[in-house]
């Protein structure tokens, strides 16, 4: 009975010491709920931070490893030029004979303050399709336009006699701070000018004048073989283009005067990959400026800041290319100078094989190689038109007329309703451009055929 009762004591009168302890473990379980409701979301705030941290560190660190390949590349270029202590006069050394670069640029500048107002292009396709007795295009010019842009132009074309006195009037850029300015897009606005005055005097009748300007363009083609950078030989490939061009245009209503065949036949324009490349190799290590701003002059220097990871002027869907815009861009410029360089190595006289994996790289050898096709169509089919004039003013019939077979390869011959001879022609397989050694032969450089079209002359 006492155990009983001792038991019943125990079971009425729990230990105190027990009670609290339940008491104090049941208050604090919503504590820790609260506890680890602010310190888990603070703890993948805190990695998260570390994160971006991470991520913004590797995309730093890749910037500031492609600059310094970038300058690495730029070093290089510099310190093969480093006896140059005369720029002008290195671009002066490889040029020769007489030289009329500022003149011809002053002559560019006058006929494009003169011509400002007219929409020359517009007007070279109108006087096409008028000459070739084609409706044109748009509004032609009337009569009285056509006698009104002949005498504006006729300044112009005067003027061109003062500049083709000299051997050659490109190639030797002009300086301003020590540094070359290069500007020579406007120069093509100049000769559609006098090309459009040609096309204009043909519309007119004014055959013997338009021959006349034509033969000033000729010599100027003949001038504008020497560059300074990739520009500038594109726009000369322009240049000499346009002024085919537009003697086959004439050529095909009336038949040049025996004078001309001083400049026929015209050659194959040379192959000028290594020239380029130095040029481009030279410009580059003139104008680029130093470390400091080298991410800058690169892109616009939005993305080189910390945690600059896309631009708000951009469509989202841009913004990955944002986040690695600028070490990409430090990347294809150092890719772009170390190619250039051993371009310009070869063209120095130094062995080795130019890398064209890069897409800089190919741009080079893809310009030169276009270039060079583009002029030596243009020129072959100005030799091919003379030689079918020279041929009908012999008394040999058009459609007996067979080009060399080393020069051409006549795909078709017709004969239109109009009285016109159509000759469409293939380059040689032979000429398909290939860049010599272990280059690739670039043979999409003609989307189309060239064709050349003849009206007779009694027409």
């Amino acid at each position: 009975m006492a155990d009983l009762g001792r038991y019943t004591m125990w079971m009425s009168k729990p230990d105190e010491t027990i009670i609290r302890v339940l008491a104090d473990a049941t208050r604090d379980r919503p504590s820790r709920r609260r506890s680890l409701l602010i310190t888990l979301p603070l703890g993948v705030l805190l990695l998260l931070v570390l994160a971006v941290l991470a991520v913004e560190g590797w995309r730093q660190s890749r910037i500031n490893a492609a600059e310094e390949r970038a300058m690495q590349a730029m070093a290089a270029i510099r310190a093969d030029y480093a006896n140059v202590g005369d720029w002008p006069g290195w671009y002066k050394s490889r040029v020769k004979g007489t030289r009329g670069d500022a003149e011809f640029r002053a002559w560019v500048e006058r006929a494009n303050a003169r011509h400002s107002d007219t929409d020359l292009s517009e007007v070279l396709s109108g006087l096409e399709h008028r000459l070739l007795g084609e409706s044109p295009e748009g509004t032609p010019l009337t009569d009285d336009e056509l006698r009104r842009f002949i005498a504006a132009a006729a300044t112009t074309a005067a003027e061109l006699d003062e500049v083709v006195v000299y051997d050659g009037v490109t190639g030797i850029p002009p300086f301003e701070n020590g540094l070359p300015a290069i500007d020579v897009l406007q120069q093509i606005t100049a000769i559609k000018a006098m090309c459009a005055r040609c096309l204009a005097l043909a519309c007119q009748g004014q055959l013997d004048a338009a021959w006349r300007d034509i033969e000033r363009l000729f010599k100027l083609a003949q001038r504008v073989q020497d560059a300074c950078t990739l520009i500038e030989f594109m726009v000369n490939i322009a240049i000499e283009s346009l002024v085919h061009q537009t003697f086959q245009q004439v050529c095909a209503v009336s038949a040049p005067p025996e004078s001309l065949g001083a400049y026929f036949p015209w050659p194959d324009a040379p192959d000028r990959l290594t020239e380029i490349a130095e040029l481009e190799a030279v410009f580059s290590a003139q104008v680029m400026p130093g470390a400091d701003d080298l991410a800058e002059y690169v892109g616009d220097g939005h993305s080189r800041g910390w945690f600059r990871w896309f631009d708000p002027t951009e469509s989202p869907t841009n913004w990955p290319d944002e986040f690695t815009r600028e070490a990409t861009a430090l990347d294809e410029v150092a890719t772009y100078l170390q190619a250039v360089r051993e371009l310009a190595g070869m063209q120095r006289g130094n062995s080795g094989t130019p890398p064209v994996a890069h897409d800089w790289a190919r741009n080079i050898l893809s310009k030169s190689a276009a270039g060079r096709a583009r002029v030596t169509a243009a020129r072959r089919g100005s030799n091919l038109a003379w030689d079918f004039r020279t041929a009908e003013r012999q008394g040999t019939p058009l459609a007996a007329c067979q080009p060399s077979k080393l020069l051409y390869s006549v795909r078709r011959i017709e004969t239109l309703n109009d009285g016109a001879v159509v000759w469409t022609w293939d380059l040689p397989q032979a000429d398909k451009v290939r860049i010599a050694g272990p280059y690739a032969t670039l043979d999409d450089l003609f989307s189309e055929t060239p064709v050349l079209k003849l009206f007779p002359l009694d027409r």
